[in-house]
């Protein structure tokens, strides 16, 4: 077997592998033998059919199934005599296959790009840590207080405002006929919620009882309910009731409620939680620090596909958000979908790029991942998720693509804490969520 490796970019190769005749000869030979001896024509008994009958009939798929066996069996032993690994499945050009004479095919895939390390420690890093004050305590208490609420009528009668629960009627109307997937009884609403629809929140605010109204809204072109993007519609409100947040008592029975011991023992837990997501983010000001640097020192030439991978799993992410904090659906056109792609590229391009350098880094200097890392990372992983030890393992160990993320997510930690140790970095504090 001969074989050439062509570089076409950085990132692209082209590999070439000529099989000698005879084993062409033989791969075709034992697929005719195979297909004779289980063919079933009619008028001849198994295996007995006429190799100048078989030939005729299944000659094109004989041959076809012998190209794809010789390619299955050659393309790996390429890859490993050259020691390539690729990014892609490879792109197969293949010639005809003729007895007597050698068969020949190319395969274009992608690599990682090489990276010629310029400058990866001494650097000097400011880096927000976010503190933890009292006052953050008292906020996450207060929002369980609030979600531990019963809600109850007004002592008096009054009108809806920010903070209230309304139960009401709607119904939308466009070019005079009533749109029933934008229509409904007994909605209800808490006022004044940043994920409320901002038309249906002013307008009841303010209402009673036993009031109605019409208002006019344009909607946007990304919207939940497909007839009504980019539509004028006219809503009528019927408000039928009001409810108002009647909150526990914060002492310890309030504490036992949700679990805990005492109020101590939850204002000590909240603490303990807002710490361990300060530290996460304080590494992630870190990280975003060290990629910048990385980034721009370096110039990688990004592969197509883990640039087109990222950016699915950024789209992806970016969806989930805008479905769940503005109510826009995840199945949005194909039109809106390039549109987040463009905005998301040039964000998408410097993640992989850092991610290709610390690949380099790693490989550079010998920082590998062994076992002891991985079982001490999953030990965090339980800690943080509350979840068994026993069942994570046995999750990452049966999940091959699960156990190669989380090996590469250590490596990419272990590097980062590499320049982090020749890095002079200053942590300044700020106040949570500044």
């Amino acid at each position: 077997m001969k074989i050439e490796v062509e570089t076409l970019s950085p990132f692209q190769k082209r590999i070439t592998v000529e099989i000698a005749a005879d084993v062409v000869d033989q791969a075709i030979e034992k697929m005719f033998n195979d297909v004779q001896q289980h063919a079933n024509l009619r008028g001849f008994r198994k295996g007995k059919a006429p190799r100048r009958l078989l030939e005729q009939m299944f000659k094109s798929e004989i041959e076809g199934s012998v190209i794809g066996q010789l390619i299955n069996d050659s393309y790996p032993a390429a890859l490993d005599q050259n020691g390539i690994s690729p990014l892609t499945q490879p792109v197969i050009d293949e010639g005809a296959i003729v007895r007597g004479s050698a068969f020949r095919y190319h395969a274009t895939i992608e690599v990682t790009p090489p990276i010629d390390l310029k400058t990866v420690t001494g650097f000097s890093f400011e880096v927000i840590r976010p503190e933890v004050s009292d006052q953050d305590v008292q906020q996450q208490i207060d929002q369980l207080r609030a979600s531990q609420a019963q809600l109850a009528s007004p002592e008096t009668e009054r009108a809806a405002k920010k903070g209230d629960f309304v139960t009401f009627d709607y119904e939308t109307v466009v070019s005079g006929e009533a749109v029933s997937e934008a229509s409904g009884a007994g909605a209800t609403l808490e006022l004044g919620k940043e994920t409320t629809f901002e038309e249906f929140d002013r307008a009841l605010t303010g209402m009673s009882p036993g009031q109605t109204k019409t208002i006019h809204i344009a909607y946007p072109e990304v919207f939940s309910v497909a007839a009504l993007r980019g539509k004028q519609a006219d809503v009528k409100l019927a408000l039928h009731a009001i409810k108002e947040r009647s909150l526990p008592l914060i002492n310890d029975e309030f504490a036992k409620d949700l679990g805990y011991d005492s109020m101590i023992d939850l204002s000590k837990q909240v603490r303990k939680r807002l710490l361990t997501a300060a530290e996460s983010t304080t590494r992630e000001n870190l990280r975003e620090a060290i990629f910048k640097r990385l980034t721009d020192i370096h110039h990688v030439e990004i592969p197509p596909s883990l640039l087109s991978r990222r950016l699915d799993g950024m789209v992806e992410q970016t969806r989930r958000h805008l479905a769940v904090t503005r109510g826009i659906p995840m199945n949005v056109s194909s039109r809106q979908t390039d549109q987040l792609r463009r905005n998301l590229k040039e964000d998408a391009a410097r993640d992989v790029a850092a991610r290709l350098i610390i690949e380099a880094i790693a490989k550079q200097e010998q920082i590998d991942v062994v076992e002891s890392d991985i079982e001490k990372e999953l030990a965090r992983i339980t800690e943080e998720t509350g979840d068994d030890l026993h069942r994570v393992q046995h999750a990452y160990q049966t999940d091959e693509s699960a156990k190669e993320a989380l090996t590469s997510h250590v490596q990419l930690e272990k590097v980062l804490a590499w320049i982090t140790e020749r890095s002079a970095v200053r942590f300044v504090t700020a106040p949570s969520g500044s």
